[in-house]
This record gives C-alpha cells, structure tokens and sequence, in this order.
C-alpha cells in the first residue's frame, strides 16, 4: 500500500474580501441589464408600460440582484388571478402569451360586468427568463469571480 502525502500550495498574495465583492457587484449588474431588456420585451406594445428599476442589494452575508415594478397590471398577468370581473368580446386577442417573451399588438376589448369569469392565466415570466438564461448567468459571475482573482495575482 502506497501512502501519500499531500502539501496544500497556498498563494502568497491573499485576495482582497472588496474584490471579491466587487466581483458579485459587477456580475450582478450585468445580470440585471439582461433581465431587465427580457421583461421590456414583454411591454413592449404596451400603451402604458411599468418601469423597471434594477437593484444591487448587500447585506452581511449576500449580495441580491434585483430587477422588479411595482405595477399592478404587469403583476396580475404575471402571475395570473383566480377570477377577473370583466367579459372579453368575441373579438378579443392578448397581447401576451404564458411562456414566451414578448408583446404583439392585440385587440384588448373588455367589458366590465362586475360579475367573476375565470382569471387570467400566469405569464410567469420571471421563471421564464431563468431558464432562459439560468446558466448564462452562472457563467457570467463565475468569469467576474476568475477576472478578481486573475487581477489579484493569484490565477486561476
């Protein structure tokens, strides 16, 4: 039996905690610019489109990405409702489609009955655009994590 003997080879700079975070920071933002232009896409024949605010949120033990709106409208159909007061004319076409990212003209003729009819199906965008673009992602902060240690002297 062969016995051996490992010795751990450990760099003589020692990389810098704020590169690091930096790192996460930047690939946060990039992040964000694409999953912000995916949820435009879905507006875009919007008469009245939501505004979209990216975030870079740090706290002691992480860092969060965040691209969100605070309308009302884009997150019913975004997440769909279990009943809607109002009757679509025969007419009727959605600007928007579940699972697909984007937005056709559409013919949105509503009548308001004050009576429930079944709600609105989820677009579920969001998940949409992870798995889109899920690994994307990882890839983009795996080379920002490889580029601060690079920078710092240490390879990789």
């Amino acid at each position: 039996m062969a016995i051996t003997r490992l010795t751990p080879v450990l760099p003589k700079t020692k990389i810098d905690d704020r590169r690091m975070l930096d790192a996460v920071k930047l690939s946060g933002r990039r992040i964000n610019k694409i999953t912000k232009s995916e949820f435009e896409k879905t507006t875009k024949t919007w008469k009245r489109k939501p505004k979209f605010t990216e975030t870079i949120t740090e706290t002691k033990n992480k860092t969060v990405a965040t691209v969100e709106t605070d309308n009302k409208i884009y997150f019913f159909i975004n997440f769909g409702t279990d009943f809607i007061y109002v009757r679509f004319t025969p007419d009727f076409q959605t600007k928007t489609v579940p699972g697909w990212l984007g937005s056709r003209p559409g013919h949105p003729k509503a009548i308001f009955d004050g009576r429930p009819h079944p709600g609105i199906v989820p677009r579920e965008w969001d998940t949409v655009i992870v798995a889109k673009h899920g690994k994307r992602f990882s890839t983009i902060l795996s080379d920002e994590i490889s580029n601060a240690v690079r920078a710092a002297g240490l390879g990789l």
